[in-house]
């Protein structure tokens, strides 16, 4: 407990796991079409935004 390396290593998995499982969760939501911000496809089409673009 008492090596800062040690616990600097833990700290670095933890974060690369968290990461990977919200970056993971996030991509299944969004292929599923429970991604708004992703999966926008035929959202952004709504937004006047992108109408204009395409």
């Amino acid at each position: 407990m008492a090596e800062g390396k040690s616990n600097g290593g833990e700290l670095m998995i933890i974060l690369i796991l968290v990461i990977l499982v919200v970056g993971g969760a996030f991509f299944f939501l969004s292929g599923n079409g429970g991604g708004t911000a992703d999966t926008g496809n035929s959202i952004n089409v709504e937004l006047p935004d992108t109408t204009g673009g395409e």
